[in-house]
């Protein structure tokens, strides 16, 4: 562990951290290195842009609308030391999408970058935009001014510090079984309990260098992949997005330095699907390469995670026989951070949860009944999954109610796709399932019945629910019916017998 974790302080906001690490390397992404010290002074400037942007007193909710790089990092570091709520929004969610978060959470300001800027200038036109350009990322900073910081030491109190940690640091949105997307808010506290308890758990240190593919809307990509590691002074390479064959590269990059291969993985099971496809295509050609390949990994990276939905056994007992590496499954979701995991050393199982505790959220954003339905009586929050204690180990049975699909790590609405369905005029009545997989873990399904034809143009279908959703929740099955839905006597849909009726084969 990381001796930042030492002060009282939430580690994510420690100065310790950037003042101990200061010409350390804390970010590669496409473009360059950044130091912490890079980092650091970037927010410093992007801060006093907040400062003079927003006319609000008290706390704003500031969004992001940035890629997988250092101006993700530098902006979040700005808006945290500005006192206000960080908003991530994902660049290829469609603007309809992101409107709506802007909207509900009441952004003040929106902080972005060039390309993304004239990508959505008409959509941004309505809003107050810092738009941080690639000159200025590039620029180096007054080295003059890191040794004045290198000496600077502003403690705390007791009594700010607990004020620091009830303070709301993030809302992220997640997809729910009623209604549009619940802005679910994490505090410091929050982020603070989740750095240090994985950071313990996992044995993240500042030796470590953090391979990162993920999405930067979620917890697993914010929280675990990026803030945790960065936190105990370790390296991340942030790319822009997952390509198996860029990811390979990295992982077998014999060329770096010892002290810069990669040694942690994150990603959902569809990535892993995905890697041992590229390997088996490209990468297994003969006796010798595989055994490099497995020898390689096995010297080099020391931990390998798999989360956002369950590991399928076949995908974790072929992972370890290419690599040599058993993953390490963890359950975890926004309201929570990360409440399961097998253990770092020893032996690792595939594998209605309750959770209490420092690293549960505060609450849904402006949603005070949504709340209330969430949590028990005594505090307790209803994670919405069936698990089984089986032999010291929690095995995760699937999700209680059958409106929510895991699809490629993400967290889909059933309810929220079949309302878009519903909205074209010649859809009659829809209902969206989730059809087990063994890339995806579950593809979104949808059995539409039609007013006055047979079928429709699928691809024209899928285009203008794209622009409509993200592309993720966009299903990709269809079945048209003649008949209408089977419903029961109550009129209900049993969508479980809907899977087993009409998709049996897959």
């Amino acid at each position: 562990m990381s001796n930042t974790l030492a002060f009282s302080c939430p580690v994510h906001l420690d100065l310790k951290t950037y003042q101990n690490n200061i010409d350390k390397v804390a970010i590669i992404d496409k473009n360059k290195s950044y130091t912490f010290w890079d980092i650091y002074s970037k927010s410093l400037v992007v801060q006093k842009l907040l400062e003079s942007a927003i006319s609000q007193d008290g706390t704003n909710c500031i969004a992001q609308l940035l890629p997988n790089d250092a101006s993700y990092v530098i902006a979040q570091v700005a808006i945290w030391k500005t006192g206000n709520i960080v908003i991530p929004l994902h660049p290829l969610h469609p603007e309809s999408q992101l409107n709506y978060f802007i909207n509900d959470s009441k952004c003040s300001v929106i902080i972005t970058n060039e390309d993304l800027a004239s990508k959505h200038s008409s959509f941004l036109s309505n809003h107050k935009v810092i738009i941080l350009e690639r000159i200025f990322l590039n620029k180096e900073e007054n080295a003059s001014e890191k040794e004045k910081f290198i000496s600077q030491n502003n403690p705390l109190s007791e009594s700010e510090v607990q004020k620091l940690k009830e303070s709301p640091a993030l809302i992220v949105y997640t997809s729910g079984t009623t209604g549009p997307p619940k802005g679910a808010i994490l505090t410091h506290g929050n982020i603070d309990a989740q750095v240090r308890s994985l950071s313990e758990a996992w044995e993240i240190s500042s030796r470590d260098v953090m391979l990162h593919c993920l999405p930067l809307h979620h917890i697993h990509g914010i929280v675990n992949a990026l803030v945790c590691p960065l936190a105990c002074g370790a390296r991340v390479i942030l790319e822009p997005q997952f390509k198996a064959p860029l990811i390979w590269s990295k992982f077998l990059d014999s060329e770096a330095e010892i002290s810069s291969r990669v040694s942690l993985f994150m990603a959902v099971p569809t990535i892993y699907v995905k890697l041992i496809d590229e390997f088996e295509k490209n990468l297994a050609s003969s006796e010798n390469h595989r055994e490099f390949v497995k020898t390689f990994c096995t010297e080099n990276i020391r931990l390998m995670v798999s989360g956002s939905a369950p590991l399928p056994s076949p995908v974790l007992e072929k992972w370890r026989e290419i690599t040599g590496l058993t993953l390490l499954e963890r359950y975890g979701m926004s309201e929570i951070g990360m409440a399961l995991s097998n253990p770092l050393h020893g032996e690792r199982k595939p594998g209605e949860l309750l959770v209490k505790g420092p690293n549960v959220f505060l609450k849904y954003w402006e949603k005070e009944e949504a709340t209330k339905k969430e949590f028990t009586s005594d505090g307790w929050f209803s994670t919405g999954d069936t698990v089984a204690y089986i032999d010291g180990n929690y095995k995760i049975l699937g999700r209680t109610s059958a409106d929510i699909i895991k699809s490629g790590g993400f967290k889909v609405s059933a309810l929220d796709v079949e309302r878009e369905l519903l909205s074209h005029p010649d859809i009659a009545d829809v209902a969206v399932v989730g059809v087990p997989d063994d890339t995806w873990g579950e593809r979104v399904a949808a059995l539409v019945v039609l007013k006055n034809k047979p079928e429709l143009d699928v691809t024209a279908l899928r285009a203008l629910l794209k622009e409509k959703i993200p592309y993720y929740q966009v299903p990709t099955l269809y079945k048209f019916l003649s008949e209408g839905l089977p419903r029961n006597a109550m009129g209900k849909v049993n969508k479980k017998e809907l899977v087993t009726k009409f998709f049996p084969s897959q």
